[in-house]
């Protein structure tokens, strides 16, 4: 071999090694959740946006504020369990011709309500609300009763039956947290599923006014916690009341709570709906509902 050609064989064995040093992969971009351990227990958590450069087998990564960091978990189902009872519920049908008649009910019944809540990252979030309401009752009217096209006379025991059942989808974003508070802006669309019925078989196939309609809703709430995040009050305004509009609805919802973990809570709670129609029909109704939660998040 000649010996001129030496030092080129060695610069051509060479190249690989070199670019392998100095080998620089692209940056890539991480949405990373930081907890805050004490005694071996998370005590809190905050995003941070990661950037990562790897050059020359190191790697170099800068921590920023995330901007739209994921959240811990992404699903949340919520089961109410409670008591409701009727304190207002004046009905008249139809509304010119029928007569204006209570169907107040006092006595608290066995209530329900499920929420599921779908969270596609920590601001933006989707929620589902199943909430049925029904009351049977027996009431003897004072006078003559028109309703809907049928008169119950008064002193007779009539059978009367309220149904209100609720479903909601309702967009909710959540900004930035703000010392111990947390505040909620959106809309919620929701489908009332309504029938007023007296005399025989009122809750089904006799003499009733069924309503299926569509009612837009603003929401707002509000979270504050406290005991180092252990513990949480939360205040909720779902409504729509227009000035001169034919109709309202309002609900206000005020808990306090407990979570256990990073999946389970629990709390209690005071609920109230107040709100109808002067339309083709008359009918306006206050629901109070005392209640206990659970919550579940996966």
């Amino acid at each position: 071999m000649n010996l001129k050609t030496i030092p080129f064989l060695l610069l051509f064995l060479s190249i690989p090694a070199l670019a392998q040093v100095t080998e620089t992969k692209p940056d890539h971009h991480e949405d990373v959740l930081v907890e805050v351990v004490e005694d071996g227990e998370v005590k809190s958590q905050f995003p941070v946006h990661a950037k990562v450069r790897e050059s020359g087998g190191k790697k170099e990564v800068t921590f920023s504020e995330s901007t739209d960091p994921a959240p811990t978990k992404k699903f949340r189902i919520d089961l109410d369990l409670g008591i409701t009872n009727i304190l207002k519920n004046d009905v008249r049908i139809p509304n010119e011709g029928g007569t204006l008649f209570s169907l107040r009910s006092t006595q608290f019944a066995p209530s329900i309500r499920a929420y599921f809540t779908w969270a596609i990252n920590a601001h933006h979030s989707i929620r589902l609300l199943y909430a049925p309401l029904s009351v049977s009752k027996t009431i003897v009217p004072n006078e003559d009763i028109v309703f809907n096209g049928l008169t119950y006379l008064a002193g007779n025991p009539v059978e009367a039956y309220y149904q209100f059942n609720s479903y909601r989808i309702g967009y909710i974003y959540t900004f930035d947290r703000v010392g111990n508070a947390v505040f909620r802006l959106g809309f919620t669309n929701k489908i009332r599923d309504a029938r007023i019925g007296l005399g025989p078989n009122a809750g089904s196939t006799g003499n009733g006014f069924n309503d299926l309609g569509y009612v837009p809703l603003l929401h707002f709430g509000a979270n504050y916690s406290y005991l180092k995040d252990k513990a949480f009050a939360d205040l909720e305004l779902e409504g729509l009341a227009v000035p001169g509009a034919p109709g309202r609805a309002i609900e206000i919802t005020a808990q306090t709570g407990i979570r256990f973990n990073d999946r389970f809570g629990a709390a209690v709670g005071y609920r109230f709906l107040e709100g109808g129609a002067d339309v083709n029909i008359y009918n306006f109704a206050f629901v109070q509902s005392f209640f206990a939660r659970i919550t579940y998040q996966f």
